[in-house]
């Protein structure tokens, strides 16, 4: 499970979950699929070239070290003591839970779709059906599958009345009548409005996911996409360590935001996590076609608001990290660094297409992060004692 440097900025990715269910929910249309499905803003050129996407901007605001341009960490920041971290062993334990998602959600990805014939519908079956609908005997515009089939979730799918539940217990090649009332008002066709229709109906077929079993021979078919792995003692070994050292990630930022003395928050610290948020969702909106207050269901101004206390912890988080590189001359992220980080993360030496596509100070900001959090890592001291109270806090030194 490697970590990924992404158009998603690492210390902005909680406001970008947190807001996105938000965005969701402000996004308009009627609930069937095809009614709901964004509409993506073409952004072919004359040429018919799509111009790649500049992330460049999530540079701005960051020195060429990844550091916030014009601050110096250490005059708002005073380090708890980390080197060595106390640990609680049981930050690294995994549970045999998450193993197993994780594996059934790799497992889901190689599912294989079959067509069920010998059984009965049931709720919440995927089915495949034909249909032709009628008012009065009298076929109308738009009732009618013309024989490519369709296929509906029951329980999921929303279509009028109660039409879905009239599939239940058919048998695919059952052809039968479906009786519904449409509502009144029906904005999708006004002269249907609460009339009684009668839809002939054909089940074709029941969808099924057909899991496979987790095989060697199945990781090995799958190498490529799977870090290179090829038994499944190696992928259960590597979501193991992912998990862990996820785990062990959100402790150490954790003690580090909750143990630390930040003074104050320079104000550039903060503007960039706000401006690196609405940059990413006005792109957002720009992909579904709409402006970004119609997408948040709000202002700018009380969207930025509303994180307001998100932002300013992220932005003490960035400086603490860089703090503690200020005041460590152990850990210098110099060419050597960015090309094994790039080479293990990435399977890449390319490093300068990287700070052409998001520019230098972001994939500095990155490496610098992940270093950091990986040297805390190395040098911490695990303890069966879960109560261990934090070290007092030290005045850091620079260097």
């Amino acid at each position: 499970m490697k970590k990924l440097i992404s158009v998603l900025l690492v210390l902005l990715m909680v406001v970008a979950m947190a807001a996105c269910g938000k965005a969701e929910e402000n996004k308009t249309g009627d609930e069937t699929a095809a009614d709901t499905a964004p509409v993506k803003v073409d952004t072919t050129d004359a040429a018919g070239d799509k111009p790649a996407p500049d992330y460049t901007a999530y540079s701005e605001g960051l020195d060429d070290n990844g550091f916030i341009s014009g601050v110096r960490a250490l005059d708002y920041v005073t380090l708890p003591d980390y080197d060595p971290m106390t640990i609680p062993e049981s930050v690294r334990k995994v549970s045999e839970e998450d193993v197993q998602n994780q594996i059934d959600a790799i497992l889901n990805n190689y599912a294989e779709t079959v067509e069920i014939k010998d059984r009965a519908v049931a709720d919440g079956d995927t089915v495949n059906i034909d249909y032709v609908g009628s008012v009065d005997g009298v076929e109308f515009e738009g009732g009618n599958t013309n024989g490519n089939g369709t296929s509906v979730t029951i329980g999921v799918t929303s279509y009028i009345d109660d039409f879905l539940e009239q599939l239940i217990g058919h048998m695919p090649g059952d052809n039968f009548d479906i009786e519904v009332t449409f509502p009144d008002p029906y904005e999708n066709n006004p002269d249907l409005a609460g009339k009684d229709a009668v839809f002939n109906c054909t089940v074709n077929f029941i969808s099924e996911q057909k899991i496979p079993e987790l095989t060697d021979q199945l990781v090995a078919e799958h190498s490529d996409e799977l870090n290179g792995l090829t038994t499944v003692a190696d992928l259960i070994a590597d979501i193991e360590d992912y998990y862990r050292n996820t785990a062990l990630g959100e402790f150490i930022q954790n003690y580090l935001t909750d143990n630390a003395v930040v003074t104050e928050v320079p104000d550039a610290a903060y503007q960039y996590q706000v401006n690196n948020m609405m940059s990413y969702y006005k792109s957002m909106a720009q992909s579904y076609g709409m402006d970004i207050e119609s997408l948040m269901g709000t202002s700018e101004e009380a969207f930025i608001e509303q994180y307001k206390d998100t932002n300013m912890g992220q932005a003490k988080l960035m400086l603490i990290i860089q703090a503690i590189v200020e005041s460590n001359g152990n850990i210098v992220i110099d060419d050597d660094v960015l090309k094994d980080y790039f080479q293990e993360n990435l399977n890449t030496d390319d490093v300068d297409s990287y700070f052409e596509q998001y520019g230098k100070g972001y994939v500095m900001m990155v490496v610098m992060n992940d270093t950091v959090i990986d040297y805390i890592k190395d040098h911490a001291e695990f303890s069966a004692d879960e109560t261990t109270e934090a070290p007092e806090t030290t005045e850091a030194v620079s260097d």
